[in-house]
């Protein structure tokens, strides 16, 4: 008897993740959808991650894959490589999905013009408090233009469901990138596809783990460093005319990631963003200040033109 493939494939990379993982396999199992395969791959563990999922194997639907460490892209794209539906969906292993969230993606992703579908976010603050991080609907190159700034698509890495078809033709996670290689994904994707948003949460997350990587300031600039090459070199000759404004922005965030644990990388790349903005407008400004206090008389601060609309009032 041949085994009939999944609808979905659903990808938990897993780095010393066994506080979490009981919560967010346990979102999976609970689907009202119940037609997919969970593969958790071990990304070099150092913790009981194998144990607690062993506890889940009774399950035909769960599958554990162990590899030596290769970073969250590495782990993602060996879930990838063993996955068998069309679909493929990704969860990290601290975030948690709503009891529809697969059910409402597979009845989107029917409309075969869409590649990719997500949704509605709840983000746990500290202290409990709640906030819904929603997304509209864009076109590809509105999305594409937005994701140049910022990565618009909250939450999406554990919110998206996307065709395998692109993977085949856009190529894996970059491994090169130590963060921001969700959004690298994501331009690569909206440069061509479009993507569904449906307006309902779809999950749940908060950062609380000591060693998330929104918390390591050090790493989130490397990756936007590699992003932005990566930008660089595949930016749309439609949007080449933003490439200015695009390395102001990344190198205005960079300077400021670094400021702390790095102050004379900081100093470069504060000096890199302003060479990148040909007009000292109080956006540039906020570049210069990272060099220091009072570089610039008052009375020389011309007032700021407004930045284009993909890039206004967005900050990652």
């Amino acid at each position: 008897m041949v085994n009939r493939k999944p609808a979905i494939s659903v990808v938990i990379p897993a780095f010393n993740g066994a506080a979490f993982l009981p919560r967010s396999i346990g979102s999976v199992l609970g689907q009202i959808f119940p037609d997919f395969e969970l593969i958790v791959v071990d990304d070099g563990s150092t913790d009981d991650t194998s144990e607690v999922v062993k506890a889940y194997l009774g399950d035909k639907r769960v599958r554990y894959l162990y590899q030596p460490n290769k970073g969250l892209p590495g782990a993602r794209n060996t879930g990838i490589n063993e996955s068998a539906a069309d679909l493929i969906s990704f969860l990290d292993c601290d975030d948690e999905w709503l009891p529809e969230k697969l059910s409402l993606q597979f009845a989107a992703m029917a409309d075969s013009a869409f590649s990719a579908c997500y949704g509605a976010a709840r983000f746990v603050l500290p202290g409990g408090q709640t906030k819904v991080m929603r997304g509209i609907q864009r076109e590809p190159r509105e999305l594409y233009r937005q994701l140049l700034f910022k990565n618009v698509l909250y939450g999406a890495t554990s919110s998206i469901v996307v065709r395998r078809e692109c993977f085949d033709r856009l190529g894996p996670f970059d491994e090169r990138l130590v963060s921001c290689e969700d959004r690298d994904m994501w331009l690569r994707l909206s440069k061509e596809d479009r993507i569904k948003y449906i307006d309902q949460e779809l999950i749940r997350f908060e950062r609380t783990r000591p060693d998330a990587m929104t918390k390591n300031r050090v790493k989130m600039a490397e990756g936007r460093i590699g992003l932005l090459e990566n930008i660089e070199q595949g930016i749309s000759t439609d949007c080449r005319r933003l490439l200015p404004r695009v390395r102001w922005w990344h190198y205005r965030r960079i300077a400021a990631l670094l400021a702390n644990d790095r102050p004379a990388e900081s100093r470069k790349y504060a000096i890199k963003a302003i060479t990148a903005s040909w007009r000292a407008d109080s956006e540039a400004l906020q570049s210069i200040r990272l060099l220091g206090r009072g570089l610039l008389p008052a009375r020389l601060v011309k007032k700021a033109r407004p930045l284009p609309a993909a890039g206004r009032n967005d900050d990652d």
